[in-house]
């Protein structure tokens, strides 16, 4: 974890260097585990190793917010406040999975769908790309028949879908 913060701002740089109109963007990582509590049948850890993962990943987020910061030219979303109540435990609302591999939902300790298109709804924000209606656009450079229409992401995310 030291050493992340220096690594991310070198690899920051390098694609300032190599795309100098690009804009660049840093997303953090979302919750894996509750604040409190645990679900041993979902994350098989012991509480006090629940609270230390919970730490490592702040302490990540921190060093990837910071490299962002210190290079400001990068928009830094930070996933971990907006992944609340969606962590590995939380059941139907999870966007994380948990020990399990279901290569047709997601493999150990990663997104599901839910959880991708609850991120991807967090950095649309970020970067400004919602309408009026609070809706996500499809951009036309997006096929429509991949990812239905403009709507889709919005409906995907209160269904639960991924799950």
């Amino acid at each position: 974890v030291a050493m992340t913060g220096d690594r991310v701002r070198a690899v920051l740089s390098g694609v300032h260097e190599r795309s100098p109109n690009a804009k660049v963007v840093l997303v953090g990582y979302p919750r894996i585990v509750p604040p409190s509590g645990t679900c041993p049948s979902v994350l098989p850890f012991a509480d006090g190793d629940l609270r230390w993962l919970d730490e490592v990943e702040q302490a990540l987020n921190s060093a990837l917010e910071n490299a962002a910061n210190a290079d400001g030219r990068t928009t830094f979303v930070d996933m971990y406040p907006a992944s609340l109540g969606h962590d590995a435990c939380a059941g139907r609302n999870a966007w994380i999975q948990g020990k399990n591999n279901n290569v047709f939902a997601a493999i150990q300790y990663h997104p599901f769908k839910a959880g991708m298109v609850g991120m991807a709804n967090e950095i649309s924000n970020a970067l400004g790309a919602r309408t009026s209606a609070g809706k996500r656009e499809v951009p036309m450079s997006v096929d429509k028949s991949v990812v239905g229409d403009k709507s889709t992401v919005t409906r995907l995310t209160r269904a639960g879908a991924g799950r």
